[in-house]
């Protein structure tokens, strides 16, 4: 969380995950950080994150904290409003070898694609 309390151990597992995900590349250890409220998020963590992917965000605090996390323009990260299921505002240094230049991409539905394949196996 952005406001880690002692008395719920949330402070101890911030500091935790920010460790992890600062020192954890060294190690070829990965993270995955999934939330529907972002802004609750401890953004020193989300700023060592080198690829995300960003569904749609219907609240404009969090639309603003990721823009200033990421280091992306809030005109961009507003765009995620309109986004349908299977779109994603994607971001990735190590994939496109652009620092913050972000990609619009759309995923297949993958539960109808087992579906079909499953279907064929009774």
């Amino acid at each position: 969380p952005q406001k880690p309390i002692v008395s719920d151990a949330t402070e101890e597992s911030n500091r935790a995950v920010e460790s992890l995900l600062r020192q954890g590349r060294k190690y070829r250890a990965n993270c995955w950080i999934c939330s529907q409220r972002v802004a609750h998020l401890n953004t020193n963590a989300l700023q060592q994150l080198h690829s995300y992917f960003v569904s749609t965000l219907p609240r404009s605090y969090d639309r603003y904290v990721i823009a200033e996390a990421f280091g992306l323009s809030y005109d961009l990260v507003d765009a995620t409003v309109s986004l349908e299921t299977g779109e994603w505002l994607f971001v990735s240094y190590r994939a496109t070898k652009q620092k913050n230049v972000p990609v619009f991409i759309r995923a297949p539905n993958n539960e109808a694609i087992l579906t079909k394949g499953l279907a064929g196996r009774t």
